[in-house]
């Protein structure tokens, strides 16, 4: 395929992050209760919340760490792809639950630890990239970061992770195996966290600038969507009333769509635009961003817009054309009806 007729591509950015419960709650009985009641609390926080890839989730899994086999643990991962918005909702809602139950939680994305990242200027000097793993902690709405003085022994067997997305590679090992003298596992880690006697937390003006991303939330959440009037087909209209998150995968397919699913898209042949009514919808503010800045033009059967350029009715017109189209190449992509 010619380099500049490729379709765009939509960032791998991946987060990952692992709740860990009190010892004598690790069970999986237990485990699942926990789950359930925090899936209850997002959904009650952030009501009809529209997640840009993937939603909130949380997994019941045996913990791979020897050091605490045969605990189970809370563990998700969120594709947040272009949006932001939605890696920085999460670390809000990950305080929010330090604070409501005694867990322990770790979250870190495809660049590692992204919350060292955003208060890099403020960071103690001892602090690496190769440093830092099992160091950065939210547990009792508070950021914790281990100091460097306090290592697992020698004698403990290394279980290092993988950052979501990447491959282990010599480099990576090499230089991980020069800071092993400061390496720390995360069951001492979070038993340094839990312990009030020990001094955990991160400086203050790390902390502060790291919970300042997150200030403005809940709030903050309903600047994530955009609403927008769209000419499109009854039906469509009918599905995203029921399932407005379905059009987030819509317009992922069609942002990424390939010139099979191009064709699909043009031949129209499940959705008829002369049925179209002006609905409202509601989307991520990337995804309309993404919708707004692709050129596609209208197939024939929609026939002459008598609306002026420029006029917000011409918008509504073009926007409802993407729509039936990117629903088009889903159909295509997925053979279910809509």
């Amino acid at each position: 395929m010619d380099l500049f007729n490729r379709p765009p591509t939509i960032a791998e950015d991946t987060l990952h992050y692992t709740l860990y419960l009190p010892k004598d709650l690790s069970d999986k009985a237990s485990a699942t209760t926990f789950a359930a009641c925090i899936r209850t609390y997002v959904e009650d926080v952030l009501p009809g919340f529209i997640w840009h890839r993937d939603a909130f989730e949380l997994k019941v899994v045996l913990d791979s760490d020897p050091e605490n086999s045969n605990a189970y643990i809370l563990e998700g991962r969120m594709r947040v792809g272009d949006c932001v918005d939605d890696e920085w909702c999460t670390v809000w809602l990950l305080k929010e639950i330090s604070a409501k139950w005694d867990i322990v939680i770790s979250v870190f994305d495809s660049d590692g630890e992204f919350l060292l990242i955003e208060a890099a200027e403020t960071l103690p000097s001892w602090v690496k990239p190769t440093n830092s793993e099992n160091r950065v902690w939210i547990y009792s709405s508070r950021l914790h970061l281990i100091p460097i003085s306090h290592i697992s022994p020698p004698s403990r067997k290394r279980h290092r992770r993988q950052l979501p997305g990447s491959h282990e590679d010599e480099d990576r090992d090499h230089d991980r195996m020069e800071d092993d003298d400061g390496y720390i596992s995360a069951q001492c880690a979070i038993g340094l966290v839990r312990d009030p006697s020990v001094p955990t937390f991160a400086p203050n003006a790390v902390e502060t600038m790291v919970w300042q991303r997150i200030s403005g939330y809940p709030n903050a959440a309903k600047s994530h969507v955009h609403n927008t009037k769209v000419y499109i087909p009854s039906d469509i209209a009918l599905s995203l009333m029921n399932s407005p998150s379905l059009i987030q995968k819509a317009v992922e397919a069609f942002y990424t769509r390939d010139a099979i699913q191009l064709r699909a898209a043009h031949r129209m042949n499940r959705f008829s635009p002369n049925e179209s009514v002006l609905s409202m919808i509601t989307m991520t503010r990337t995804a309309y961003a993404q919708l707004i800045g692709q050129n596609f033009f209208p197939p024939k059967v929609f026939g002459y817009w008598s609306e002026p350029e420029g006029s917000k009715e011409r918008r509504w017109r073009d926007v409802g054309m993407k729509i039936v189209g990117l629903n088009a190449v889903l159909v295509n992509a997925t053979h279910i009806v809509a």
